[in-house]
């Protein structure tokens, strides 16, 4: 998607994985039609319908009811358990607050969300990815191993821009959680930093680079962590503060 802008009359050729599983994933997860472009594969595609939110590429600039839909979008579809409770305001949380740094504050012009629900191991993971200033820019560090610790140790409170909550929280979800089932990973520049369930943050430099920030979170639908922690505002997931957002999550 970033290369049309870089390079004048790119042509390129996608060549299958010889993996039909990959190659069936990543078709069905709609990675040709967001490039474009006719997908040949010659493989049975599963509806994603309630189960799966295909690749979805949003900007800075696209309209924020939207991309507030989208986010309405992947919460119900894997909130399947009203008695699942604590699990289903993880969810909430996270993909509210991922999707909205990644809109507002990450300065990108290409930014992509996708989520699927694995219901054999429980879990659903979710990635949203940004081609935007970075963490070290973002956190005003000149190194990003720093920066990386930054973004998950500091909360800078709710203010009228909504920053500073979104990942540090979502990392105590993981550091407090003990099913061992739950991960956070954070990929800028070349390093990533990952957080296992009950587990402090690593850090690991790796070969590529990623301009942007890449999110990815698993989140096991029997977290233990004790979600009081999650600040700011009602709690739409409460039956008790919001009965009709509630049931209408589980009335299909």
């Amino acid at each position: 998607m970033e290369l049309p802008t870089r390079i004048p009359d790119i042509n390129g050729l996608i060549v299958p994985s010889m993996n039909s599983n990959v190659d069936l994933y990543i078709s069905r997860m709609g990675f040709y039609s967001l490039l474009g472009m006719k997908d040949d594969f010659p493989y049975h595609k599963h509806t994603s319908k309630r189960k799966f939110q295909e690749l979805y590429s949003f900007s800075d600039n696209t309209d924020i009811n939207e991309v507030a839909q989208t986010s309405e979008n992947i919460i119900k579809m894997f909130i399947k358990d009203r008695t699942l409770a604590n699990y289903n305001k993880a969810i909430g949380w996270c993909v509210f607050e991922t999707i909205d740094n990644a809109r507002n504050h990450a300065n990108s012009n290409i930014n992509v969300v996708f989520a699927q629900r694995f219901e054999q191991k429980g879990i659903t993971e979710f990635c949203v990815c940004d081609r935007g200033l970075g963490i070290r820019e973002t956190m005003g560090e000149n190194n990003i191993e720093e920066a990386l610790k930054k973004c998950i140790t500091k909360a800078r409170g709710i203010n009228s821009e909504g920053m500073g909550n979104g990942l540090y929280y979502t990392a105590e979800l993981v550091k407090k959680d003990s099913s061992n089932k739950c991960s956070l990973k954070i990929w800028s520049e070349d390093a990533i930093l990952t957080i296992k369930s009950g587990n402090e943050p690593e850090i690991v430099k790796v070969d590529s680079f990623w301009q942007g920030v890449n999110i990815v979170i698993s989140m096991y639908n029997k977290i233990t962590s004790d979600l009081t922690v999650l600040k700011g505002g009602s709690d739409i997931f409460s039956y008790e503060e919001n009965p009709d957002y509630y049931n209408e999550l589980f009335e299909n």
